[in-house]
């Protein structure tokens, strides 16, 4: 997923920042950081298996809302300092993370808040060392982190863009999505997406379900019935169009499963939430995946 100039990049950045820059692909696994060493205020606080899962599940945390967002996200971590995360994307699909921090953009004064979040934490840590290295954290105001995050952000654009534009880029689920995206309108098997994918069902199934946590099915009956209520509530098309475009031939199980789902039906969902008139009776729909949506 990414190049030496990458890399070079990244070490440019932290030169510039003085703090550390890391690369993580969509599986939340580090693929390259700018120093050998995290810094040694957070080497040291990782002594505890406590400190370090609380650390890494809101990293994860952070990881994600950027993901939803499709933008910038700074925070703070559960221990006061300030960290940065902007999502990395390619063809409109998150790929990975570039993580900024940790930064502290307290006064000096105030270290010990910082410190007393790590005492709650863990009290077997040493809490002499790590008033030591604090002292040694990168110190900015709250709009110097501002900036950088948002320079975070272009050079994310610029790591994207650098991925390679072809399949093999992509996970066996993110091929799955994009097949599935284009064909929502018609009959899908999986011997179908196994023979397109060259893959086997079981490999198919297997991947997907171990990415997304639900079957390639119930991913499908849900982008469809998401697709209806979007038809339902912007067009004024009929609802044997709608049932039609969404990829059901029959239009009372089309009621069926759009009621089990939404709870009303798709005559009831659209008196209830409008319709636009005069739309004309065929709709070309590209329907935008994102990998965490609904997953």
């Amino acid at each position: 997923m990414y190049t030496e100039n990458t890399k070079k990049l990244l070490n440019a950045f932290s030169v510039i920042s003085g703090t550390k820059i890391a690369l993580f692909d969509r599986h939340y696994h580090c693929l390259v950081q700018s120093a050998d060493e995290v810094p040694t205020y957070c080497s040291e606080l990782h002594r505890s298996k406590k400190c370090r899962d609380c650390c890494k599940q809101s990293d994860i945390l952070a990881f994600r809302r950027a993901e939803r967002t499709g933008k910038v996200y700074w925070y703070k971590c559960p221990f006061g300092l300030h960290e940065a995360v902007a999502p990395v994307l390619a063809n409109d699909t998150v790929v990975g993370y570039l993580i900024l921090g940790p930064v502290n953009t307290r006064s000096t004064g105030q270290d010990s808040h910082i410190l007393e979040r790590a005492q709650k934490a863990d009290e077997t840590l040493n809490m002499e060392h790590l008033g030591k290295y604090i002292r040694e954290l990168p110190r900015y105001s709250e709009k110097t982190f501002a900036a950088y995050s948002e320079l975070l952000s272009a050079l994310a654009t610029h790591v994207g863009s650098t991925v390679r534009d072809d399949e093999q880029t992509k996970t066996v689920g993110q091929l799955i999505k994009a097949y599935l995206a284009k064909n929502l309108h018609r009959k899908i098997t999986l011997a179908e997406l196994g023979m397109h994918l060259h893959c086997s069902t079981v490999t198919l199934t297997e991947n997907f379900h171990r990415e997304y946590g639900i079957t390639i099915m119930q991913y499908l009956q849900k982008k469809r019935l998401d697709l209806a209520e979007q038809l339902l509530t912007e067009t004024a098309i009929p609802i044997t169009a709608v049932a039609e475009q969404c990829g059901f031939s029959d239009v009372a199980y089309f009621s069926r499963c759009f009621k089990a789902a939404k709870g009303d039906s798709p005559s009831d969902f659209r008196r209830q939430h409008g319709a636009v008139e005069n739309t004309p009776a065929r709709l070309n729909f590209e329907w935008k995946i994102s990998d965490g949506e609904g997953c």
